[in-house]
């Protein structure tokens, strides 16, 4: 027997079948072996399944994640809608508040002037019609 047919066999180099040379003789078989000798079929049959399950579970996991996210940001962006309508309600309110208060306070003004004959009523007039025209949106 020659030295590289006992090294090639995993027989070693100095007669024994030590671990290491087995160990290098089992991976060189799972390594360069034809399809059928590289993995057992039950062990390959178990890897697929084994592969399958893992991606299974971490589809369901990034599939969740992103369910999750997507809920949350309707969620946040709903209730922040709500709050930004709500303030704009509350703007829009005040707007119309101050022009109804305004216009009041030109009307009064207009027939103060108007009744001590003041010929500067014709601006105030002018005033309560362009802040009635906003008022009403024409």
């Amino acid at each position: 027997m020659q030295k590289d047919d006992r090294v090639e066999r995993g027989l070693g180099e100095r007669g024994g079948a030590g671990w290491r040379s087995a160990w290098r003789r089992g991976a060189r078989k799972y390594v360069t072996g034809d399809a059928s000798t590289r993995v057992p079929p039950a062990a390959a049959a178990g890897g697929i399944v084994l592969y399958l399950r893992l991606l299974l579970e971490h589809l369901v996991m990034i599939f969740s994640i992103i369910f999750i996210a997507l809920f949350q940001y309707h969620y946040i962006s709903e209730r922040m809608r709500r709050v930004f309508e709500e303030r704009y309600k509350m703007k829009t309110m005040q707007l119309h508040r101050r022009a109804i208060l305004n216009t009041c306070a030109d009307l009064s003004e207009y027939t103060a002037a108007h009744r001590s004959g003041e010929r500067a009523a014709n601006d105030r007039r002018q005033r309560i019609t362009e802040s009635i025209q906003l008022f009403s949106g024409d």
